[in-house]
């Protein structure tokens, strides 16, 4: 993955009333090389595991393949009740571990993940996964 930084500063204006804007964008470039499976089965193939770390409940989450998966939403499900974790993208062939915004019981039971992701086209995808041990 490369990152692409864009900046457009405009020319200096000519007349008394302008409305000048300079525009940065910044865009994720992936590479892959030829060869690699299909990218559309990457985010249903993360493993995820329900962690406990210093007291407090982590959500980690495996990608073994090898493509990026950028999140959009991330929440763990018990029941009727939600966490929502904070992620963003995990890398190729790693592990991370997602910080929970509220605090998950130990005896919570009938865990599972639903999650989305942006596919190729910047479209959000919805998943569902389960909390393996």
């Amino acid at each position: 993955m490369f990152r692409l930084s864009v900046q457009e500063i405009p020319q200096k204006a000519k007349g008394e009333n302008t409305l000048q804007i300079a525009l940065r964008q910044r865009i994720k470039v992936f590479y892959r090389p030829a060869g690699l499976p299909a990218v559309e089965d990457a985010p249903k193939n993360l493993k995820w595991r329900l962690v406990r770390q210093d007291g407090k409940a982590l959500l980690e989450v495996t990608n073994d393949s090898p493509f990026h998966i950028s999140f959009v939403a991330v929440k763990l499900k018990s029941g009727s009740k939600s966490y929502e974790a904070m992620a963003d993208m995990i890398a190729p062939k790693s592990s991370q571990k997602l910080v929970l915004k509220d605090a998950v019981p130990s005896a919570a039971t009938g865990l599972s993940v639903e999650f989305e992701n942006v596919n190729d086209f910047g479209a959000s995808e919805k998943h569902s996964g389960v909390l393996t041990n």
